[in-house]
């Protein structure tokens, strides 16, 4: 991921995330195959110590909310 940061100019890379516990009941109530074990979908992360995020949103509130947050991220950049 490092590199992708040399492929662009004027990036800038956003994390959207939750609690574990939070990230635990979507997953459970979603209940899709395609999901896998979820204590394996809570496990994974990006491991690359270059790809770190500039601004991250804990989504923790309405998708509405989170969804206006990130669009006065991109428009404010």
């Amino acid at each position: 991921m490092t590199q992708c940061g040399h492929a662009y100019t004027n990036v800038t890379v956003v994390s959207i995330t939750a609690p574990p516990e939070i990230l635990q009941r979507r997953l459970a109530a979603r209940a899709r195959g395609s999901d896998g074990q979820i204590e394996g979908r809570l496990n994974r992360a990006v491991s690359d110590p270059g790809a770190v995020p500039d601004l991250t949103i804990i989504n923790i509130g309405s998708a509405e909310h989170h969804a206006r947050e990130l669009v006065r991220i991109i428009k404010g950049f």
